[in-house]
């Protein structure tokens, strides 16, 4: 048995914790639902987001594969980074007071870049991962407008929103492989049982 084969792929379970929180930190920012909602939501994003992302990355590093450790344990860090700012800043830890909204504005400018940089390796090694992280990246410019500018922050929700969709088909067609089905064949199956 080779080094890499000893483990599962965590692959699919890091890409849903990242939908989930991607999600769930974007839908106020669409204002579906009130931005009051979010506090309820960054738990959520710093125990799956973050948590279950870093442990993907470990199995990544234990499985050699270096791509995906990078990309799980530096949005694993993101979303637990994100989460502590935001109930630290709740409960009084953090006092920015006034400036609560540059200093959020500049921490995504900074995640902003990164993204841009993973967005080119990462189109290198999946087409529509690659899709996925523009919309990520739109997403990261829309919030660190919206906190430095004031631009309306319901551009960088949907494009939030848009790249939890296109990393939703990515899982399904991940978990149709653990089946060993195909994403087309399970679209067939069901036509044909609905027709039936």
């Amino acid at each position: 048995m080779s080094e890499k084969s000893k483990f599962p792929d965590p692959g699919i379970l890091g890409l849903s914790a990242f939908v989930v929180s991607q999600a769930l930190l974007n839908i106020p920012n669409t204002h579906l639902v009130p931005a009051l909602a979010t506090p309820l939501f960054v738990t959520v994003t710093l125990v799956f987001g973050g948590g279950i992302q870093l442990l993907c990355a470990l199995f990544e590093y234990l499985r050699g594969n270096q791509f995906s450790m990078i990309i799980f344990g530096t949005f694993g860090a993101f979303f637990i980074s994100l989460s502590l700012f935001v109930l630290w800043e709740l409960n009084g830890t953090l006092k920015f007071g006034n400036a609560a909204a540059p200093a959020l504005g500049t921490f995504l400018l900074v995640w902003t870049i990164i993204a841009l940089v993973y967005t080119v390796a990462v189109f290198r090694e999946d087409k529509t991962l690659g899709w996925m992280f523009v919309f990520v990246d739109l997403a990261f410019i829309g919030g660190t407008l919206s906190n430095l500018v004031g631009l309306n922050s319901a551009f960088g929700g949907w494009a939030g929103i848009i790249s939890c969709v296109i990393g939703l088909y990515q899982i399904w067609c991940g978990l149709m492989a653990i089946t060993n089905k195909s994403p087309v064949e399970v679209v067939e199956a069901t036509r044909v049982v609905a027709a039936e």
